[in-house]
């Protein structure tokens, strides 16, 4: 087990460079932390939570040349894991409202109507919101999945992505104005 900042350098260090027994150390100290980001991003049941675990744990690997030791390996790859999974739930969110789409397109066409008009402004909010969500900077839109989504505290969410606590305030306020403004511009909002 790593016992100090300076040997999880160490350990990372010599991971970069190939060996295996190294590799296989860091992937055992990080997995258990990115498999639980995973699941709270992804949800505890979701199919893919091997496949983003193994996305991540390859992204860790192919990333340890640029660990400083800044924060603790686990909080590295647990950043790293949280990027990872936010991805992996945008596509499957895109493939859910592809098939939703379709399902609406059918039953109006067997019925020869629309769908619920009160569904469908959900799915046009939803869409909307992560329409919005992907034009805002990487870090302040993670940083807001994490607080409102995924209803994480400010502290937890400093140590997820290795920033200061202020740095996270300042990012969800940043997105939320700019959310904000987006909605305003297109009519949304007051």
């Amino acid at each position: 087990m790593v016992k100090s900042a300076e040997s999880e350098i160490w350990l990372a260090r010599r991971a970069s460079a190939g060996h295996a027994a190294d590799e296989r150390a860091v992937l055992e100290l990080t997995g258990p932390v990115m498999l639980r980001v995973i699941k709270r991003v992804l949800g505890a049941q979701a199919d893919e939570l091997e496949d983003v675990l193994q996305e991540a744990s390859l992204g860790l690997l192919s990333s340890l040349r640029g660990f400083r030791g800044e924060c603790t390996l686990r909080h590295y790859a647990g950043r790293i894991a949280a990027r990872h999974a936010i991805r992996a739930r945008r596509r499957r969110e895109r493939e859910r409202e592809k098939v939703v789409a379709l399902r609406e397109w059918a039953e109006a066409r067997a019925h020869g109507g629309a769908a619920s008009t009160r569904v469908h402004e959900q799915r046009e909010d939803e869409r909307l919101f992560r329409e919005l969500l992907s034009k805002l900077p990487e870090e302040q839109a993670e940083a807001l999945v994490l607080r409102v989504v995924l209803g994480h505290s400010l502290p937890e969410i400093a140590e997820a992505v290795g920033a200061p606590t202020n740095t996270v305030r300042s990012r969800i306020r940043l997105a939320r104005e700019r959310l904000r403004q987006m909605l305003v511009r297109r009519g949304v909002g007051t």
